[in-house]
């Protein structure tokens, strides 16, 4: 709850927004003709593009991390917002407001950034993992808007 609760907040709060791919070593924003789906969200406060926040998916670590900069430092360095995730998709797409995933990257005051999360949960941690194996299964489809709106 803590975690999408932030994450929430950075999206309302965000004046530029770009969905793409990314870990601590960088960021890549997809393709401005390119669906809009990735693995990470990075997000600048201001026109200031010096100063961000980035959330992404280790799927080493299954783990969504959060960081940001703020132009001279490094903030919250690899938070840990939540794990362990088991995705089979992309967890950021930026969509239109009928939930269509954006084929460009150009925003309007009607784009929502939509965040899916899967995780499972043994029920006794000593068990395997196999076929037939008492697990729970749990998903979060979230959908923000950013407050940029008319």
């Amino acid at each position: 709850r803590h975690t999408m609760g932030l994450l929430h907040e950075d999206v309302r709060t965000a004046n530029i927004i770009y969905v793409g791919s990314g870990n601590m070593g960088g960021f890549t924003n997809a393709a401005s003709t390119n669906v809009q789906a990735g693995n990470a969200l990075k997000l600048y406060a201001s026109t200031n593009t010096n100063s961000w926040v980035l959330y992404y998916y280790d799927p080493v670590a299954c783990t969504l991390y959060r960081t940001n900069w703020d132009g001279t430092s490094v903030g919250d360095y690899r938070i840990v917002s939540a794990n362990p995730i088991t995705n089979d998709n992309n967890i950021f797409t930026m969509q239109d407001y009928l939930g269509n995933v954006l084929q460009s990257n150009t925003t309007t005051p009607y784009s929502l950034i939509a965040v899916y999360l899967s995780f499972t949960k043994l029920q006794n941690p000593q068990i395997i993992i196999q076929p037939g194996s008492p697990v729970d299964f749990y998903q979060l489809n979230l959908k923000i808007a950013p407050r940029m709106r008319p």
